[in-house]
This record gives C-alpha cells, structure tokens and sequence, in this order.
C-alpha cells in the first residue's frame, strides 16, 4: 500500500509540474518538479528493497523542502503578481504530500 501511495505522489507531484510550466514556462519549477518527482521514485524503490531506510526518509524530505520553498517563493511573489496565487498553492500540496510520504515510510519502517 506505501509503494503504491509513493508512486501517485511521484506522479502527482509530476503532473501538476508539467501543469505549472506549460501555464508559466518557468524552467526552473520544471527542474525543481522533475527532480523532486525523481527523488520520490527513488525513495520508493528504496523503501521496496528496504536497504538504507534513511535515505528513503531523507529523499522524500529533501523532495518537499525544494517545493515548499518553490511555493513560498511563488506565493510571496503572488503579492505583486495575484495570477501565480494558485501556482504557489499548488506547490505547497506537492510539499506537504512529499512530506506526507516522508512520514508515512517512517512509520513504516521504524516498526
């Protein structure tokens, strides 16, 4: 059931990246979201073989801390420019599901 939850959030968090560069085309957020849904593989292919349970935590941290500083930056430039409000919302959901996950394999495999 994990693997399968990491697995929608990677491809979530990849949908909604190609959603936000063909309405902004911002290479940058490309980047950010092609190597956070990246890191959000990886980790689940760790936490499938269970070898290094600290980098399938770590990974999915370092995932949502780059797009929770994505969202920041962008709602923070929302101020000026109100059209990137939803963008920067977005990015704060793939945060918090790539935080999510982060602590769900915890759980997991501290048991």
């Amino acid at each position: 059931m994990l693997l399968i939850t990491l697995l929608a959030c990677s491809l979530a968090v990849l949908l909604i990246t190609f959603y936000i560069w063909r309405e902004t085309s911002s290479r940058p957020s490309l980047f950010n979201g092609i190597f956070a849904s990246l890191t959000l593989l990886i980790s689940s292919r760790l936490t499938l073989s269970g070898t290094q349970p600290d980098m399938a935590v770590g990974l999915p941290i370092l995932a949502g801390m780059l797009l929770l500083g994505r969202g920041v930056g962008t709602l923070m430039r929302s101020r000026k420019e109100p059209v990137l409000l939803r963008f920067g919302i977005l990015w704060v959901v793939c945060a918090a599901a790539s935080l999510g996950c982060a602590s769900a394999i915890y759980f997991t495999v501290t048991r």
